[in-house]
């Protein structure tokens, strides 16, 4: 490969690479498994009647009985409540609020939502209730949901790690990492160990560019959770960030030393080494994520174009050789597997097999008549063997495909010009012109027009 055919990095990676920082890493401290996240969802039953109803003496006395069945017999504590709310239309707020939360953890959410919403329709002011509600649309992934409700708990007067991490949380997975990272350093006030509200802020710092504060931060954690390889994945998309492709390159390999990469990081860490200019070591680790067999359809297929984008024909070879005999492609849409098809072709046809390149080819057009692509290629191996008649009909019919009609009719073009019909390929480069304008076209363009004045052809 010449160096010229390299692509510059961050151009490179992104266009094969899913990038990790577009990954939102799920919650594990604030989730409803967690016992003490749960404590904290409950809270006590005492009630601040500013943001929260108050009591009668006889509800006081439906909670003493139902508090200690929450947590042991749910199901009978849903159906006290229940019998109480139905016994009295005026029944204060808390009840339905607390048969939401029995609800919730229970599992039944949409009646807890529904529950929710009518605890805040007959107190408008419930905090707890608007609390509870976005940790909910949280939980569901109803993030869009979930940040008015959450802001109004604030507006409320609601504080604390939680209300300020999940509001985060929201933020960054509706794509607002700069108010995402506002929220998570109120969240970090109150709870600085918090590993999620760590991670959030990194990616919150990864995703508005500021690396470099990233990777400080992906340090200390490292120092707090040394096993969890995924930070190390995170970092070295920061550094893929900031330019730093040797540096990523060197957190990859702790990852695959450690035995821990997976196939994107294997992938990724190919991608860095193919645009070095490695492309046998870039091959090793594509091979290498073929034989985890959790490679993606998408992945398989961007490696595959990515190899052929930079022109290593041998190591594309090689790389379809290794899946055809770790997964195989039976399972691969028709269209996808007419595109490998088309790469293997391209391959052919790079390598001087042209008989080959042609077989298959013709075997796409026959399944895809208009798969401009292979029309296109099959129409420059018959310029090539002299076939011209062939050549013309396939640029005839690459030229009604929109994706490729400008490139076939430059390519047809070039090919009357060795035929000395200038007149024509004149035609065919205006129409190219005019449905993508390219300087270096025009000037070509130019070149032919003044041949065909001085020949009269």
């Amino acid at each position: 490969m010449k160096s010229a055919r390299l692509l510059p990095l961050f151009l490179a990676l992104a266009a094969t690479s899913p990038s990790l920082i577009a990954q939102v890493f799920p919650l594990s401290e604030n989730t409803w498994s967690n016992p003490d996240f749960v404590k904290r969802f409950l809270g006590s039953y005492g009630f601040n009647t500013d943001v929260n109803p108050s009591i009668t003496t006889e509800e006081r006395a439906i909670f003493e009985k139902i508090v200690p069945l929450v947590s042991t017999q749910p199901a009978l504590a849903i159906s006290e409540l229940t019998t109480a709310i139905a016994a009295n239309p005026a029944v204060s707020p808390a009840m339905v609020y607390t048969l939401a939360n029995v609800y919730f953890q229970t599992g039944d959410l949409p009646k807890a939502e529904a529950r929710y919403k009518e605890a805040i329709s007959r107190f408008p002011n419930f905090l707890r209730a608007y609390k509870n509600l976005g940790v909910l649309y949280v939980q569901t992934s109803k993030f869009a949901e979930a940040l008015p409700v959450l802001l109004k708990t604030i507006e409320l007067g609601g504080q604390g790690a939680d209300v300020f991490g999940l509001l985060a949380y929201s933020y960054l997975n509706t794509n607002n990492s700069v108010a995402a990272l506002r929220s998570y350093e109120q969240a970090l006030f109150f709870e600085p160990n918090s590993r999620d509200w760590r991670m959030g802020r990194v990616q919150s710092l990864m995703n508005i560019g500021r690396n470099d504060d990233a990777i400080a931060a992906i340090d200390d954690l490292m120092k707090d959770f040394p096993a969890q390889t995924e930070l190390l994945m995170l970092q070295s998309n920061a550094f893929i960030g900031k330019n730093d492709p040797q540096s990523a390159a060197a957190t990859l390999e702790i990852v695959r030393a450690a035995g821990k990469a997976d196939a994107n990081a294997l992938t990724l860490l190919g991608d860095i080494y193919l645009n070095f200019n490695q492309a046998d070591l870039a091959l090793g680790l594509y091979n290498e994520a073929l034989g985890t067999k959790s490679l993606g359809k998408d992945r398989v297929l961007r490696v595959a174009r990515r190899l052929a984008t930079v022109s290593a024909w041998t190591q594309l070879d090689a790389y379809l050789s290794t899946l055809d005999s770790t997964s195989g492609t039976t399972s691969y849409t028709d269209a996808e597997q007419l595109e490998l098809l088309n790469l293997r072709a391209q391959s052919d046809l790079a390598q001087d097999r042209n008989d080959a390149a042609a077989t298959k080819l013709a075997e796409v057009v026959k399944r895809d008549p208009l798969n401009g692509r292979a029309l296109l290629l099959l129409a420059n191996y018959y310029w090539n063997t002299g076939e011209i008649a062939r050549a013309e009909i396939h640029y005839d019919r690459a030229a009604k495909v929109v994706a490729v009609a400008p490139e076939a009719m430059v390519q047809h073009a070039r090919m009357l010009v060795s035929q000395r019909e200038f007149q024509k390929a004149v035609a065919l480069l205006e129409r190219a012109q005019a449905l993508r304008p390219l300087a270096y076209v025009g000037q070509y363009m130019d070149k032919v027009a003044a041949a065909s004045r001085a020949s009269g052809r």
